[in-house]
């Protein structure tokens, strides 16, 4: 089932965008940022080195600012692993507009730019399995953390068109 794109990490709410563009991102042919840029959640892991058949994506959150963040300053505390874990072990639902094809990520990376207009940023390997291309858009959720990476049934989700 799809989660709203709504959690609470830590009491605070944590939102990921329900619908928008998306890019690709990651492997040997991503030669947007420096070759030896390495991954918000796993930085011994450069992106270069990423498999782009894996299934994987980035999301805008900026989880280090916002009240959040400055509370955990002001209390001198920030759960920077607490944090890093929980969005390691989330799990990203995307779906065509046309709810044909639904897949699967987990979370590796910050991004894109929000100047970029894109609600996130995935593997080569989970665009060709959604079957789309850059700037097209799609329906985003968090999912169940126990859901296989890869492609997925939407109706197997509960998921259909309104």
């Amino acid at each position: 089932m799809l989660i709203e794109p709504i959690v609470y990490v830590t009491g605070v709410p944590i939102t990921i965008p329900g619908y928008g563009r998306v890019s690709w991102f990651g492997g040997p042919d991503d030669n947007t940022m420096g070759r030896f840029e390495t991954l918000a959640l796993y930085p011994t892991t450069r992106r270069w080195d990423l498999d782009p058949n894996d299934f994987y994506c980035a999301l805008p959150v900026q989880w280090r600012q916002g009240p959040f963040a400055i509370r955990q300053r002001r209390e001198g505390y920030w759960p920077w692993r607490d944090v890093r874990d929980w969005w390691r072990a989330q799990r990203i639902v995307w779906v065509r507009p046309d709810f044909q094809r639904a897949v699967v990520t987990r979370v590796v990376d910050l991004g894109p730019n929000w100047k970029m207009m894109r609600v996130g940023d995935l593997s080569p390997g989970a665009m060709t399995a959604l079957g789309v291309k850059t700037d097209d858009p799609v329906y985003s959720g968090f999912g169940d953390p126990a859901l296989p990476l890869g492609p997925i049934d939407p109706v197997k989700l509960g998921i259909r068109p309104k």
